[in-house]
């Protein structure tokens, strides 16, 4: 049977962050009038035929889900299980390893590229570059405008290795605390880009933090030295960290506790992203077609083009 329901933050990652494995409270900011409910950790960040691509003409929902299950998912879970085990059961035969690491980093950046806001934002920004484009494209070069399973699977498949080209030598801590009435958020866009200066991945003093857990997060921080597993004492940090944490969500937040997670949110004045809709990159994908059409126009043996639904084909 077909995955028609498509997890953004997987189940593995979700049941960690519950007291029962199973139940999440998920607060809606967009209705804030009854806080955080309870819900399935199956129905908690979800959307409906979001990884479904278009493949020769047959639609298809598992060619992504299973991809970022075998490649991502599956490895993840498998080194934060090691970590918990090091960290909560001192297991002397296990050893956090390279592939530990990699499995991690790679999971990191999938999840800032995989989730409904971040897709979005990317999809607009491939159409904002498409007129720059125009300019240096060769002979049957084509523009892919509006072909959103194109903006996916360009995005899923080289996204990562192409994101961690500006993280190497990049260092992981573990961060974990022990008190019994603090936790960690996970959010709708679960990982923190921490820097200076706007750039993402590409900034000097980049840190990264996911939670892994109600109480551990993993930092990797391209200004630390070396790796290390830190007891945080204060609760101060983990309320800076759930900051950092919810400083780019779109709509959900979500926690073990309701009544931490309600106060956490009446205490912090949060600011939610917008996400364009499909007016939005409809009216974008009009300008830029129209912007290409004009500067034809002024220039009528520049470029000849072919429009269609599947984008610009640049023909000379």
């Amino acid at each position: 049977m077909s995955k028609k329901r498509h997890h953004y933050i997987p189940e593995v990652l979700c049941k960690r962050f519950t007291k029962d494995w199973k139940h999440i409270y998920r607060l809606d900011y967009s209705d804030l009038k009854e806080g955080a409910k309870s819900m399935s950790i199956k129905d908690a960040f979800v959307q409906k035929d979001l990884n479904t691509i278009n493949l020769a003409g047959v639609k298809n929902s598992d060619f992504i889900e299973d991809f970022l299950n075998e490649l991502f998912e599956s490895r993840f879970a498998k080194s934060i299980n090691k970590i918990f085990l090091i960290l909560f059961e001192k297991a002397k035969d296990k050893i956090f390893e390279q592939e530990d690491y990699d499995n991690i980093l790679n999971f990191c950046i999938l999840s800032h590229l995989r989730t409904p806001m971040q897709l979005r934002h990317i999809h607009v920004q491939t159409l904002r570059r498409s007129y720059l484009f125009s300019v240096f494209a060769k002979p049957n070069d084509k523009l892919p405008l509006i072909d959103k399973d194109y903006v996916l699977t360009k995005t899923l498949f080289d996204g990562v290795n192409m994101i961690k080209k500006y993280l190497y030598g990049i260092t992981l801590r573990i961060a974990y605390h022990t008190f019994d009435d603090e936790y960690f958020l996970l959010a709708d866009q679960p990982i923190a880009l921490v820097n200076s200066n706007g750039n993402e991945f590409a900034s000097p003093d980049l840190e990264i933090i996911l939670p892994i857990s109600t109480n551990v997060v993993v930092i990797f921080s391209k200004t630390e030295k070396s790796s290390d597993i830190t007891h945080i004492q204060k609760r101060e940090t983990i309320e800076t960290i759930n900051k950092q944490l919810c400083e780019n969500f779109n709509k959900y937040i979500a926690c073990a506790d309701k009544k931490y997670l309600d106060n956490f949110v009446l205490r912090n004045n949060l600011s939610p992203e917008t996400i364009p809709d499909i007016k939005d990159i409809e009216a974008e994908e009009s300008k830029i077609i129209d912007d290409i059409k004009n500067e034809l126009k002024k220039n009528p043996n520049n470029r000849y083009i072919s429009i269609t639904k599947d984008g610009i084909e640049f023909l000379n």
